[in-house]
């Protein structure tokens, strides 16, 4: 599979995040059917291993050896995402009955830095692959990289307030696990974050040559 296939799995996998996400924010009781909640758990899991198998494959296949920066901060985001996979698991086995991961001490903050950190490498990809991409190459990606390092930034401080909350009240985990006033308040700056970000894979989608 070449990196303009990955890209496009990877736009639907976010679009797909995006979605459940906003959906279970809103309409948490939709989710308390457990085929439901077996059906979302599955296919989250999925979308968030395509996003990791984009960065994957672009660091096999894009990233030269000369761009350390770059290297460095594609290796940051695969960590972020694989430690995000985990968190999916976590939530998934216990619906499938498995319990392989015990509750332990501590285990909840795993929850809810392991998307924190998830969203920090991201912004700081997107801001090093604009500052090393050439604008007289590639202008539309390079203003795509800056956008999304930009919406990037607004996901960090809504997941730094999440943090916040969970370290506070150890009651909130996930997004829509906030009282719904604040969730309504937020909703418009994650879809501007999620959206931007989905505007860097379009882009990069569209500069990639298709294979014959």
């Amino acid at each position: 599979m070449g990196l303009k296939q990955t890209a496009l799995l990877a736009m639907i996998g976010l679009g797909y995040i995006f979605l459940v996400r906003t959906v279970g924010s809103l309409f948490p009781v939709v989710f308390g059917n457990l085929l439901l909640a077996q059906c979302s758990g599955i296919l989250s899991f999925l979308a968030c291993a395509a996003v990791l198998i984009f960065f994957i494959s672009f660091l096999k296949e894009y990233v030269s050896q000369e761009q350390t920066q770059l290297r460095t901060a594609s290796v940051l985001v695969i960590v972020g995402f694989s430690f995000v996979l985990v968190v999916h698991l976590k939530e998934i086995l216990p619906l499938f009955a498995a319990h392989i991961f015990h509750p332990v001490n501590g285990s909840h903050n795993f929850d809810v830095l392991a998307p924190w950190l998830n969203s920090v490498f991201m912004a700081v990809f997107f801001f090093v692959f604009f500052r090393q991409t050439s604008i007289n190459q590639m202008e539309k990606l390079k203003r795509a990289a800056l956008i999304a390092s930009i919406g990037s930034l607004v996901l960090v401080l809504l997941r730094t307030y999440i943090v916040w909350r969970f370290f506070t009240t150890r009651e909130v985990v996930w997004f829509y696990d906030l009282p719904l006033e604040v969730v309504i308040i937020f909703m418009p700056l994650s879809a501007l974050g999620f959206v931007s970000i989905l505007y860097f894979f379009a882009s990069f989608y569209q500069q990639q040559p298709s294979r014959v």
